[in-house]
């Protein structure tokens, strides 16, 4: 690959103008890649409100020899570096050189990128594959699923010994536990990790979902599984834009492939069906392996992706599908996740 191309960073309230037209074509572009542009208009409206209010310090514009040609927004908060959700080059600029620039002026200013999306606008996917893991990036795929409107609803069986319950505000910490133990040293759990303790991130990620952060939570559609007094599995709901989102599903390991993790779900769908709810998604890492196996099984479709993205070998130490430092401490419940984790919060 040839030497990488220089760009000088600057600050987004330089040139809102150029800000807000870069992330624009940024924003259809990667959702044009597996759906209609107009899904994107909600998105573009948020990032635009913010880029005029001054908001997004998280953000520089490219520029080569004087002429801005890319845009760059991230996340801050991970313990490890950014997590960038846009990395776009005007298409006269997208070459694999300048990517390269892009990301090392990045890397010297903010600090190293952890994910980085894919589909980079311009590049083939040999020319995107050999830059990226040349950077020491290797590549995943996450896909959203739905519920297929009109589609019955499997009646529930809940396994014997096993009660499903709606969520209730006191359970907040024993759902921390179970989410601890099921995301920790697995992919999903670095994907959104933004404190170095485990134990911390687990709380303060659930009390997220549970206090609306990521939209409305739905207590009543929420399940909770306890099997002799003891928590076995959870599933959360929120209210996202486009409509309910099963945000976090955790299975105790021990009852994994026992129907836990189906009658959680299923019982969502059934308390969403009842208020006359008629969408149900959420969202999966693809090499998760036994949670696609599930949601196919129940009647879940792919509706967008599976979309690549990319991540830093050296901050994330696990692939997907696999547990890092094997099982969970005996003192901790036995989980592990059945779902996708929290959605990105760009």
């Amino acid at each position: 690959m040839p030497p990488a191309t220089p760009l000088e960073l600057v600050p987004l309230t330089e040139d809102p103008a150029s800000a807000i037209e870069l992330s624009r074509a940024a924003i259809v572009a990667a959702y044009t890649r597996s759906g209609p542009a107009a899904d994107a208009e909600p998105r573009i409206a948020s990032v635009t409100d913010r880029i005029r209010a001054g908001e997004l310090a998280e953000g520089r514009l490219g520029r080569l020899r004087g002429k801005t040609v890319g845009i760059a927004l991230w996340d801050t908060g991970h313990p490890r570096g950014i997590t960038l959700q846009i990395l776009y080059l005007v298409p006269d600029a997208a070459r694999p050189a300048v990517y390269d620039g892009f990301l090392r002026a990045l890397t010297e200013q903010v600090g190293p990128s952890v994910f980085t999306p894919g589909g980079l606008v311009g590049l083939s996917d040999e020319e995107e594959r050999a830059m990226m893991e040349s950077r020491g990036y290797s590549r995943f795929s996450r896909s959203e699923m739905r519920w297929p409107i009109g589609r019955d609803i499997p009646p529930l069986h809940v396994p014997e010994g096993v009660t499903i319950r709606s969520v209730l505000p006191q359970d907040e910490p024993a759902v921390a536990g179970l989410h601890h133990a099921a995301f920790g040293g697995t992919f999903d759990q670095y994907m959104y990790l933004t404190d170095p303790d485990p134990l911390v991130d687990a709380a303060r990620g659930v009390r997220e979902m549970m206090g609306g952060r990521f939209g409305e939570f739905l207590v009543w559609a929420s399940t909770f599984a306890e099997s002799s007094g003891r928590p076995v599995g959870a599933s959360l709901v929120v209210r996202a834009p486009y409509g309910p989102l099963l945000i976090s599903v955790m299975v105790d390991r021990a009852r994994q492939g026992a129907g836990v993790g189906r009658a959680l779900v299923v019982g969502n769908l059934h308390a969403l069906h009842a208020r006359g709810e008629a969408v149900a998604v959420l969202n999966v890492t693809e090499g998760n392996v036994r949670a696609v196996r599930l949601y196919e099984n129940l009647g879940f479709v792919r509706s967008l992706g599976p979309e690549h993205s990319w991540y830093s070998r050296a901050a994330v130490p696990v692939a997907p599908g696999e547990i890092l430092n094997g099982p969970p401490r005996s003192d901790s419940p036995r989980t592990t996740a059945s779902a996708g984790n929290r959605t990105p919060r760009t």
